[in-house]
This record gives C-alpha cells, structure tokens and sequence, in this order.
C-alpha cells in the first residue's frame, strides 16, 4: 500500500481542498477503520450542502485500490468486494483525517468544521 489522497467534500462551487497521508498514517488509519463496528442498519453517503465529510483514495498506478468516505457518523469503505459500512459515531475517524489537513485547509473552514462534529 502506498499513501492516499484525502478531498475535504465541502464546496458545490470550487475545488475542494486536497492534501496526501502518508503510508504509514494511512496504515494507522485503517487499522482504527477496522475496529469499528459494522453498521446494522442501511446507511447513505451525506447529501447536505456544505461539509459533508472527507474522501480518502488510495491508489497504485492511477488505478484506485480503494476508497474511504467518513462523514455524518460513518465510515464508508468501498473497494473491489463492495461497501462496508462502519459506525464512528464518536467521530474519532473523522476528526484525525480533518486535523490531518491542517496547514492546508483554511484555519477558520477548519475550526468551524470542527466545531459542527463536535471535539469528543
């Protein structure tokens, strides 16, 4: 596995900020992923205007492995056997991909996303 692109999924209008993780955050990362319980009920993507979560692709020779989409409470992983659908109703998962944009993503978007999560 190498490193992944994380896409803050926030504006309609613009591009939505981007940044890398490296392999072995990543590799940290999906380990915390898969601790986390299933999801027992059918759960869908948020739709909402505004923040709506953080993408995360990894791939090898432009061809994406797998992707990661947490938001709203949820992880969603989605690679070549399907979705699985993981609760992070702490939103721990989430918090550490967002605080990992930070230098990249505007201070004042971050604090504010932060604060609409809640911090724990």
């Amino acid at each position: 596995m190498s490193g992944a692109t994380v896409e803050l999924d926030v504006f309609s209008g613009r591009p939505n900020p981007q940044w890398s993780l490296s392999e072995s955050v990543l590799a940290s990362l999906m380990q915390e992923v898969a601790l986390l319980d299933t999801a027992s009920q059918s759960v869908s993507l948020p739709q909402n205007l505004g923040y709506r979560g953080l993408r995360v692709v990894a791939s090898s020779d432009n061809a994406p492995d797998w992707q990661l989409f947490v938001g709203g409470g949820h992880a969603f992983l989605k690679d070549r056997n399907g979705i699985v659908v993981r609760v992070d109703d702490r939103r721990r998962i989430e918090r550490r991909i967002l605080l990992s944009g930070e230098g990249v993503v505007d201070e004042g978007l971050l604090q504010d996303i932060l604060t609409s999560i809640g911090r724990g």
